[in-house]
Order: C-alpha cells, then structure tokens, then sequence
C-alpha cells in the first residue's frame, strides 16, 4: 500500500506545456489504494504526477480535508511552474489523456454534473464547474486567478468545500479568463460503460459528498422563470413536507397551482397533503378535478390505493387495487402488485391472529416494481423458515437479510447473509451482524469496527429447503435471466432456450420463477440472483453481462467478487452477451461457473437472528442425505459426469 506519496517529474515541462497530474490522499486506507492505482496508471501513461499522503486528524471533518485542495494544487502549480491538473484521488485514468493535458488554457473543467455545453443551462445549476478534475494554467491570468482562489480560502467561509471556493473565485475574479471544457466522452462511471473504449477518466465516488452535503455551504441557483419558481416552490413544499410540515407546504403547492392549474405533481402533492391533515372537503374538491382529467384519473386512483394501504385498511387496498388492474397504466399495476404482496403477510397474520411483536420486523427493497426477485424473496422465505408472516418494517431494529443492502443497515438493525454493492460503501458500526455474503463484505465490517462471525452466505441458498425441486424433466437446454437493467436489451434466443423475467411480485411469481429455473438445464445470468438460486438448486450456471450497455449493474462489481469468494471461487471471468448476435443452446456446456464448495447451511440457519421450524432442519437433513453420494465426487469427476450427462 502507497505511504507517503509518490511522485515523478519529468524534465522538460516548460517546453512541453503538459500538465502534472497532482492528488492528495489521508484516512481511509481505501485512499491510498486508489492513490497507488492512480500513480500505476499515470506510469502506464508516462505522465508527471505529484501524489501526496496528507494527515488527516481524526476530528478533522470532510469539509476541512476537501479545503486542502485549493492550498495544495496552488502551492504545486507554483512549485513547479508549470501546468497542473488535480484530479481526486478515487479518478482512474482509462485512456490517453494527451488531449486534455497538453492545453493553452487558464482553466479546464468538466461543467456541472459533466454536461455537453450545448443545452446546458448555468442557471439550472447552483455552480458552474466540477472540482475534481480542475487543470491551471500558467499564464499571468491563471496565476491572478490563483490568487484569487489563495485569497477566498484564506477569508471564506470556513464551512466551504474546495468547491465552495472555486464558484466563489469563478463569480468574484476580476479578471477574464481562457477555458477549456472537457468533453463528457472523456469521462465514464462504470467498468462496463458502452463508451469507455474512447474515455480518458473513470468517475469515482467516494460516497463523502453525498454523506456531508448537508454541512457544508452550498450555492444556490438563480431560478428566474416560471419554471425555475415552479421548481424553488415544489422544492420548499416537499422540504415542509419530510419536515412533517404540512400545513406549510399547503399555501405553496396552491401557489403553484395559480401558476398553473394543470400542474400534476402540484396537484397530487396537494392532494396528500389534503388526506394528511384530514381536510376531507378539499380533499373531496380536488379529487374530483383530478379525476375529471384522463390525465390524472389513474394517478389519483392510485393516490387512493396508497393512502389506503398505509392505513392498513386491507378490504379498501384490495377493492382499489382491482380496479388499478382494470383501469391503471402499467407502472400503476407494478406498484399494486408489489404492495399486495407486502400487505398479503398483515393479511395472513390477521386471519391467524397473530400478535405483531411475534411477527420478524424484515425490510427488504421493492424497487423497481413489482419487485426485483432478489429482494422479493426476502419476506417470502422468512416466512417459510419461520412458519410466521414477517412485517415491512422501515425504522431501526429491523432484519436486513437478502441483497446488496447491507447500506442501508441503522443502529440496532440486524444483518442476516446481506452483503455489499461496492467497496466504497460505508458501513454501520451500530449494527449487529450474524451472517454477510461473503468474505469481502466481513472484512468491511470488521474494518469498520463491529464484530462479525464468519458465516458465509446468501440466504436465497436456502430455498431449496422451502421450496425442493419438484424434479421434474427438464424441458429447455438453457434459461436465460436478465438484471432488470439490462431488459431492454435486443437479444435473439436460439432453440431449446427460454428466458425468465426477473421481475416478479406475490408467492406465485416468486415459484414461477423457480418452477421456470428448474426447468432449465441450466442457466445464464446477468442478475447474481439468477445465478445464486441456480447454485443453491444445483443447476450449472454462468454469470453474464453487457459490457456495452448504457445501463449497468449498481456498484464497482465486488458483489459478484464476494459471493464467489463465498463458494470458493476466484477465477469466474463473466461472459459478454453483446457480442454474439444469437444466444445458442450449445452454451449450456460453458455453465461452469459453480461452486467449489457450497455454503454451510446449518451455520447459516444457526446464525439467523429469529427461531428456524423444527422441519426446515429436518429437510436440509434430507437434502444432505440426498446429496451424499454426489458430494463425495472431487469436482473434476463432477464436471466429467456433467459432460457426460450434455453428450
């Protein structure tokens, strides 16, 4: 691991104009793993870079540490004389950066959010540039304006970032400025990016701006126009609204309305406020506007579904979601379903009366609808194991179990298998972990100072003990599963192939799946679940993706990497599905991408934070017996009986 810093200058840098890559990095030792990857690359690159290990205190804010930057970059411009780009830490160089380096300009800057200057519109954004990828020239107008960025972080306000001060130096230099704006070609934010073949930069993001915005001063944008009153009105209202204010948020959405009368979003967020504070007249008035509308007759409907589901008023939720599949759009519909599904388990426990304290309090992500199958089996199989319907539950204290969501973990949540979608993830202390996915999200725990006992495994590895394969004749060569990000993509199947939607809500979706997996001879997956419920049933499976999508899986691909770890595998290289034209059934010999040792169940069941049925035991018994025989076979006798079997 880098210590210290690194740097490499090269001679000559007056007469070749070419600017030094300069960076900081303190803390976390994740910094100084992307500093060592930086310097790697400038190396590959044979650039002059300057990288440097700075203290960071443990009292010393986010807010504090980004400030450096303006004294730093600064200071080494004049060190050397000589152009300089600063470019945070966590940036990888992908590409040739030539064109970028090699500039005349006084300041060079990716605009807000990496925009395209045309349609780009600076009042719609609070600042102008992008900090983290800032280069300085070193004609006399840069050196003024450096000056001017030295001087405002010497009396600004201390509670600015970097950025802070860079619009502020932007707004208040004196001076007029040459600039060059980086292209958004330069620039992906994905390893499977469609354009990264042509990119300079890959993004990073630590996750600190989001975490510390709120601390920090920020601009506000100059919103003139209609519209931008629209937006600051909309904006304030929804702010009353979180805050519980509703009586505030009320005189705004109505004065959005003047503006305009056929404002949806007004008129909905109206409406809730309307039902919130028990206004049933203006409620009632509104309603029927809205609903005299084709345009908004669904979204009330739904409106109406909502309110009634938070409720809890069962009989209504389900006369309106009837009608939301008689009358409703398609998102409409999703939204239902998915609902039903969380409100079937109060219906269950209301016919058996049972008590809500006896009830696992489960949280578990429903997006997007009707539901991610991944996530939705989450209250699925706590049921089945537990014999009781589990509860929706959003506030601390809940079980966070299937899913890359061990994020959204609060003190006093419980994690049970859930694991980690990237390495930058921050992760909570106050938690209790009994079981992750797999080795690279315990290590994080443990870094981050909690205890976690080393079991392994995501918990869709047990459903086979509540939902046994049926053992039916299979009936397809190969199935294919899609990540829902990557639906939309155009893919021929060949014969003897069927694909299986991902999307499902309700018991019966989630067994459809499984029924439709099962019937498969085996499987290929851009969805991890797709593939971990493939291993859990034994069918010989092989991850997948895109790599020239516009959408990509969330995350850096370390879920992949942690729950192959968990089943002893670290050599699973995904197959590119962009490449062939048609998927062929002769793919089904390359499903190799099973486990060298399945994950301990028994561990995993003994490690669940709520009580296990007597006969859950009592089938993974079964199925140990069952697999006996097959488990005694060295993998390589495996793979030759399974290619035996294809012939």
């Amino acid at each position: 691991m880098l210590k210290g810093g690194k740097r490499r200058i090269q001679a000559g840098l007056k007469s070749s104009n070419k600017a030094i890559v300069v960076s900081f990095f303190g803390g976390d030792p994740y910094y100084a793993r992307c500093a060592e990857r930086l310097a790697s690359q400038c190396d590959a690159f044979d650039l002059s870079y300057d990288i440097c290990e700075i203290e960071k205190r443990d009292d010393e804010s986010w807010i504090n540490v980004c400030r450096k930057k303006i004294a730093f970059y600064t200071d080494k411009s004049e060190e050397y004389d000589a152009p300089v780009i600063w470019l945070d830490v966590d940036t990888q160089i992908i590409g040739d950066p030539s064109h970028v380096l090699e500039s005349s300009a006084d300041v060079g800057a990716f605009l807000r959010n990496f925009k395209y200057l045309i349609g780009f519109d600076p009042m719609q954004y609070a600042r102008l540039l992008h900090p983290g990828y800032l280069l300085l020239g070193r004609s006399d107008r840069a050196k003024a304006f450096m000056a001017t960025l030295r001087e405002l972080d010497r009396t600004g306000d201390p509670t600015g970032t970097d950025d802070f001060v860079l619009q502020e130096a932007l707004t208040r230099h004196a001076g007029q400025l040459s600039f060059q704006l980086f292209s958004p070609g330069d620039i992906v934010f994905s390893n499977e990016a469609k354009d990264r073949g042509a990119a300079v930069f890959q993004h990073g993001d630590s996750g600190n701006v989001r975490l510390n915005v709120s601390a920090a001063i920020q601009h506000q944008p100059e919103l003139l126009t209609p519209e931008r009153r629209r937006r600051v009105f909309l904006e304030a209202a929804e702010a009353h609204i979180k805050a519980k204010r509703p009586r505030e948020a009320e005189p705004l959405l109505r004065e959005v309305r003047r503006m305009d009368p056929r404002d949806e979003t007004a008129m909905l967020k109206l409406l809730k406020v309307y039902d919130g504070l028990g206004w049933e007249k203006k409620f009632a008035a509104l309603a029927a506007k809205a609903e005299a509308r084709p345009e908004l007759a669904r979204a009330v409907l739904r409106l109406r579904y909502e309110t009634a589901a938070a409720a809890g008023d069962l009989a209504a939720a389900d006369k309106l979601a009837a009608r939301i599949e008689e009358e409703g759009g398609d998102a409409d519909k999703a939204f239902a379903r998915s609902r039903q599904f969380r409100l079937s388990f109060d219906a269950e426990a209301a016919r058996r009366e049972i008590d809500p304290a006896d009830r696992v309090p489960l949280w578990w992500w429903e997006r997007p609808y009707p539901g991610n199958l991944g996530d939705m089996i989450n209250p699925y199989l706590v049921g089945k194991l537990t014999g009781v319907p589990p509860r929706h539950q959003t506030r601390p204290g809940r079980v966070l179990a299937i899913g890359s969501i061990i994020r959204f973990a609060k003190p006093g949540d419980k994690v049970w298998g859930a694991g980690c979608p990237s390495a930058d993830q921050a992760i909570e202390p106050g938690a209790t972990y009994h079981a992750v996915r797999g080795p690279l999200t315990r290590r994080m725990v443990l870094e981050a100072g909690a205890d976690c006992p080393e079991v392994y495994g995501d918990p869709a590895w047990l459903l086979p003990l509540v939902y046994p394969d049926p053992k039916r004749a299979k009936t397809h060569r190969l199935g294919l599963i899609r990540h829902f990000t990557h639906r939309d993509r155009p893919i021929e199947l060949g014969e003897g192939l069927r694909e299986i939607e991902i999307l499902r809500a309700g018991q019966e979706g989630i067994e459809a799946f499984l029924d439709e997996l099962l019937s498969c001879e085996a499987i290929v997956s851009t969805s991890l679940h797709g593939l971990i419920i493939a291993n859990a049933y034994r069918v010989p499976a092989r991850l997948a993706t895109f790599r020239d999508g516009d959408r990509q899986i969330h995350g850096d691909g370390m879920k992949f990497e942690d729950y192959f770890l968990s089943i002893g595998r670290d050599d699973v290289a995904p197959l590119d599905l962009g490449a062939p034209p048609k998927l062929e059934a002769r793919l089904a010999a390359q499903c190799r991408d099973n486990p060298e040792r399945e994950i301990d169940l028994e561990a995993l069941l003994a490690a669940a934070p709520f009580p296990i049925l007597p006969e859950i035991h009592e089938a993974l018994a079964r199925m140990r017996a069952e697999a006996a025989p097959w488990g005694r076979l060295s993998s390589l006798t495996r793979r030759a009986f399974a290619s035996i079997s294809r012939q």
